[in-house]
Parts: structure tokens; C-alpha cells; sequence
């Protein structure tokens, strides 16, 4: 006698999993861009915009040579 004990909420659980991985893959492609685009400008000053402060955390938009300030 076999008795399934695979849980219900797998299916959801298996689905939150592969949508945190997609996630993650595109944050760090975002991240790896982001530090290509700049990483050649060290020592370089670049202007920015103040988006936000939290706490120690400041958020800014950087302004690329192709948009205007």
C-alpha cells in the first residue's frame, strides 16, 4: 500500500521558489550592468539625484553621459 504525502501547498511553494530564483537572476544581471556602465568612470565625478535616505541607506539616480542632468 502506497500512500502519497507530498504536501498541497507544494505546488505554491515550488512556484514562489522559481519566481525568488527569476528574481534574484534578473537583480544581479541589473547589478552586473550597473557596475559595467560605471566601473571604467573610478575617480571620476559623476552627478547624481538624491532619490531617498533610510537610515544609513541613500538611493540615487545616476545620470549616464546619454541623459541629461
Amino acid at each position: 500500500m502506497q500512500i502519497d504525502v507530498t504536501p498541497l501547498e507544494y505546488g505554491r511553494i515550488a512556484a514562489q521558489s522559481a519566481k525568488q530564483l527569476s528574481f534574484s537572476g534578473f537583480r544581479k544581471q541589473k547589478e552586473t550592468l550597473c557596475y559595467d556602465t560605471f566601473k571604467d568612470r573610478e575617480n571620476e565625478l559623476i552627478n547624481a539625484l538624491v532619490h531617498r535616505v533610510e537610515n544609513q541607506n541613500v538611493y540615487v539616480n545616476l545620470v549616464t553621459k546619454s541623459q541629461p542632468f
